[in-house]
């Protein structure tokens, strides 16, 4: 499936699934190593409609996002590293970060603005690679 064909928030669940997968395991620098190898276990969750160049897109610009607002990418990538609620982020942040005092609706405020900082770039990547 062409990557221009998919939403954000498809995009950005692929590359969850691909990163997810990833030998290394740390957030936003996955292996490189191509997912269909990742791929032997039959009954395994399906691998990712996207494919290695467009996860690899994917991935630079989370890592970019955590550069220039740190809270923000962290959350939008673990929210679709892990699929977990916009509450169980929040008190792992809260958990894990002094002073910290997230809810459910600021993470969800802080994720939707992460996946449109995402579709920005990704679709303007994609736009001028096409264009």
């Amino acid at each position: 499936m062409n990557h221009t064909e998919l939403d954000t928030k498809t995009l950005l669940i692929n590359w969850g699934i691909w990163a997810s997968k990833s030998p290394i395991n740390s957030l936003c620098y996955p292996s490189t190593e191509p997912y269909r190898r990742m791929y032997s276990v039959p009954g395994e969750i399906s691998p990712p409609v996207i494919d290695d160049k467009a996860a690899l897109v994917a991935d630079r610009i989370l890592a970019s996002m955590i550069a220039r607002d740190e809270t923000t990418g962290v959350l939008t990538a673990l929210y679709y590293l892990t699929g977990a609620s916009y509450q169980a982020l929040a008190e792992r942040v809260n958990r894990k970060v002094k002073g910290a005092n997230l809810n459910r609706k600021g993470v969800s405020a802080l994720v939707s603005a992460g996946e449109s900082w995402f579709e920005g770039f990704y679709f303007g990547i994609a736009e001028a690679a096409n264009g």
